[in-house]
């Protein structure tokens, strides 16, 4: 949870000085309309409210996400919020973490993704994913052994649930 914590205060700085960035441009003499069609400080302004949204945002998953109480899952429980899958499509091992916020991100675990176990100097990818998609829904309340199917853009993909952690 701390590279994840870590990666959206990263996101975060980058927002925070863009959004800085921007106001700063919008409200420069330069963007100033020159005439009825020039709308530089306008478009300027628009940019610097969307990003201002998206930092606070952001800033609203990373609380709710550092307050998130994590647990222990095994093979034998349900996929809830929190739990780490390991799942085959097509022969493609695949890790994910299922959370509520923040989706997209890969982070880099020791050894072999596995909380609680031996660390090695191997690396292993795990891509955030949230309980709103369709993969994270259809992962919901299943267990190591299931199978489910995932339809994303016409295309349908069976995954086995090979592990939860």
């Amino acid at each position: 949870m701390a590279q994840l914590l870590a990666a959206i205060d990263a996101e975060c700085m980058v927002l925070s000085a863009s959004v800085k960035a921007v106001v700063d441009a919008a409200t420069n003499e330069e963007s100033k309309a020159e005439n009825q069609y020039d709308t530089r400080g306008l478009e300027a302004s628009y940019l610097a409210g969307a990003q201002s949204e998206r930092l606070a945002e952001l800033h609203g998953m990373r609380l709710i996400l550092a307050a998130m109480p994590l647990r222990e899952f095994t093979n034998l429980d349900a996929i809830a919020t929190g739990a780490v899958i390991e799942m085959d499509c097509d022969g493609t091992r695949s890790r994910c973490f299922l959370l509520h916020h923040a989706a997209g991100y890969t982070l880099q675990i020791p050894g072999d993704g596995q909380p609680g176990k031996t660390i090695s100097t191997s690396l292993t990818s795990i891509t955030s994913i949230t309980t709103l998609s369709p993969l994270g829904r259809a992962l919901l309340g299943k267990t190591a052994g299931d199978f489910i199917e995932v339809t994303i853009a016409g295309r349908t993909k069976e995954y086995e649930i090979l592990s939860v952690s």
